[in-house]
This record gives structure tokens, C-alpha cells and sequence, in this order.
């Protein structure tokens, strides 16, 4: 598995920040190659909410089913891959000053091992 992190600061607190991280009408706004959301079932918040995913990865466009995978309110958003592909994207907050520091994670596995 590979990880990929990189942080920075946001001028919002912690509350405000991780209620847009965890809100799939806003993901399409903060996950770069996201085109579209939209519930996969009749759970829309929470961990194990699904969606379909319409998703550009340099010229190509496909589809996925992702999921709200593991959340801790106001500290912890995951966003994984669901069926079993070891992709995800984990958002890590923490209060600094006035502010949010956010790092982000992006997981994935290569097909076939390296």
C-alpha cells in the first residue's frame, strides 16, 4: 500500500470543517477528478453511507461505488473505495490557533503488486 500525505491550515474550525468533509453534496468541491456524488442507497450520512461515483483520473472517466468508511467527529473523515479495491482518501483534523490543520491521505494499492 502506498500513502501520499501533504497538510496544511484552513481558517474554519474544526466543527465547520470536518461538516464539509463529510457531506457528499460537497466532496465533488475538495476531492481533485470527482465529477459527481450521489447516494447509493437510503443512508446519505454516517459511516457506510455509499455512493455512485463519476470520477476523471487523467484523460479517462469511470465509475465507482465509494463510501463514508470511518469518521470521528471533528478529527477523522475516510472516504474509501467500497468492493474491495484498497483505494482511500483520510482527512486528519487537529485545532490549531483559529484555525483547522488538515492532512490529507491518499491510500492506494497498485494492481498486481510491484
Amino acid at each position: 500500500m502506498t500513502t501520499v500525505r501533504v497538510g496544511g491550515t484552513i481558517e474554519a474550525t474544526a466543527d465547520v470543517v470536518f461538516a464539509c468533509l463529510s457531506d457528499y453534496k460537497q466532496a465533488p468541491l475538495f476531492i481533485d477528478g470527482l465529477e459527481s456524488l450521489e447516494p447509493a442507497g437510503r443512508i446519505t450520512t454516517g459511516e457506510g453511507a455509499k455512493f455512485d461515483a463519476l470520477m476523471k483520473v487523467g484523460p479517462r472517466r469511470f465509475a465507482a461505488i465509494i463510501e463514508l468508511s470511518a469518521l470521528e467527529e471533528d478529527s477523522l473523515v475516510t472516504w474509501s473505495a467500497a468492493g474491495g479495491d484498497e483505494r482511500s482518501i483520510t482527512f486528519r483534523l487537529r485545532a490549531a490557533g483559529g484555525g483547522t490543520q488538515v492532512v490529507l491521505e491518499i491510500s492506494y494499492a497498485a494492481p498486481g503488486g510491484i
